[in-house]
């Protein structure tokens, strides 16, 4: 089949983490067509010839699949209460501490069967899907104990096999159970990380106040890169208690939030040839101050946008994720296209295959309703995506679902 009609691709090209000046640079090919084989871009013409079964762009612009490289997306239950709590004043960590928080989602899926996760999971990942993501990160994390976490590992895999986006798996090590020790359950954790390390590519780690110390971060990923799993970390959220230094020698695809960075850690993220992954959706939900990502474009970071959906951040809108950055983390639309593009396919070693609209690429592609890609981010309150194709075939149509 082909894509014909398309007022112009717009896309960042090559299979790498964009940084610098690199990360505003994208390519523009008017008037294109896009042939699709075997869920792959075969080739990208200037033609203007239509067949019986192609589909017609009609003049709208094309950007690649959206990538969101950092999910809490499988979970049972809900945190409405929280929402309200926290408008009323009690901050993140009081609650936490509270005994709620994260920990009334552990209790929340523990009670929730393995299906009724699969259920409200994928409800949340159409939405997505809806507003343009083709590949999705996915954590286990609120289970905390084997049999919990492989109930969500094995949502996480279902959910693979469904079709409907591309899937990473990862392993959290997410908050220490009440009563236990740090040390023993980091030692635990790496055994839940060896029965899983089959079907899973990453390891994360919550490195912050309240969550996991540096030395037990550290511990647990140079365990996990022994597997030969890729590395991501959870670093600066709440207060900077020293993550980045403490994991600088080891291979760490991203460090994500980094609310609290500072600038040893950003020399630190740039020397060893990381990136830093922003969430401005959670920075949205919990109020907070917003990174100033001009400090990691300039030093020459790579920077990603992902959702970060949460039981807190029920949000998984990667456009209205990069009005944020732009709004309010001084990001230019370019930047922010890259971010949730090929820098994020690149933070989960899928640069390759994903995050550009070239050929030999997948054929994540989505056609937005849009005369021009600055008003992506612009046009937030509305979703300007019209349809998606993951690996080729057709997973979203709002056509369809309206009479337009």
């Amino acid at each position: 089949m082909k894509i014909t009609n398309i007022g112009a691709i717009v896309t960042p090209v090559g299979n790498s983490y964009h940084s610098g000046d690199k990360q505003s640079e994208l390519d523009f090919i008017e008037n294109a067509t896009i042939y699709i084989e075997n869920g792959k871009i075969a080739k990208i013409t200037r033609e203007h010839s239509s067949d019986a079964g192609d589909l017609d762009a009609e003049g709208s612009i094309v950007i690649p699949g959206l990538v969101d490289s950092h999910t809490h997306i499988i979970f049972g239950g809900n945190r409405s209460q929280e929402f309200y709590q926290r408008a009323s004043g009690y901050t993140y960590s009081e609650i936490l501490r509270s005994g709620n928080g994260i920990y009334k989602t552990v209790r929340d899926t523990a009670n929730s069967s393995a299906d009724e996760i699969f259920t409200q999971s994928m409800k949340r990942i159409a939405d997505a899907v809806s507003h343009g993501t083709t590949t999705i990160e996915l954590k286990t994390g609120y289970g905390l104990y084997e049999k919990e976490e492989r109930k969500l590992l094995d949502v996480a895999r279902k959910i693979s096999n469904s079709g409907l986006v591309s899937t990473v798996l990862t392993y959290l090590m997410h908050v220490l159970p009440e009563g236990e020790s740090e040390e023993a359950y980091e030692k635990y954790s790496e055994k839940i990380l060896s029965s899983f390390r089959n079907y899973i590519s990453f390891a994360d780690v919550f490195c912050d106040e309240g969550a996991f110390s540096p030395n037990a971060a550290k511990a647990f990923l140079k365990f996990a890169d022994n597997l030969g799993l890729g590395l991501k970390i959870h670093a600066n959220e709440i207060n900077n208690i020293g993550c980045v230094k403490a994991c600088s020698g080891l291979n760490v695809k991203s460090f994500d939030h980094m609310i609290h960075a500072n600038a040893e850690d950003v020399e630190t993220i740039r020397s060893i040839g990381s990136a830093i992954t922003l969430l401005p959706l959670t920075v949205f939900a919990l109020d907070e101050s917003y990174p100033d990502a001009r400090v990691f474009i300039d030093s020459g970071v790579p920077v990603i946008i992902a959702s970060d959906i949460s039981p807190l951040n029920y949000n998984a809108n990667l456009i209205f994720a990069m009005h944020l950055a732009v709004k309010y983390s001084s990001m230019k639309p370019e930047e922010a296209l890259t971010a949730t593009t090929i820098n994020a396919a690149s933070s989960l070693g899928l640069g390759e295959k994903k995050g550009t609209v070239e050929e030999g690429k997948d054929a994540d592609i989505v056609i937005i309703d849009v005369d021009d890609y600055t008003e992506i981010p612009y046009e937030y309150g509305i979703n300007t995506v019209k349809k998606v194709f993951h690996n080729g075939s057709l997973v979203f149509d709002r056509t369809k679902q309206f009479k337009l």
